[in-house]
């Protein structure tokens, strides 16, 4: 099994891969794959914001 890069939405893809997860490294894991979803603004497809506007809202607090 081998990991692949994902792009973000500028055609950017993450510098390092997520670690292999394991029983014991789910919390690190967790973290580290939701701030990079994050960093590549991929996270609301995970997770979709409550309502429209608070996604308008997130973006612009995004630099």
């Amino acid at each position: 099994m081998s990991i692949v890069s994902y792009g973000g939405g500028a055609g950017t893809s993450v510098s390092h891969p997520a670690p292999v997860l394991t029983g014991e490294n789910y919390t690190t894991w967790a973290i580290k794959v939701e701030a990079d979803l994050d960093a590549a603004r991929l996270w609301e497809a995970v997770v979709p914001p409550e309502d429209a506007a608070s996604a308008v809202i997130a973006k612009k607090d995004k630099p």
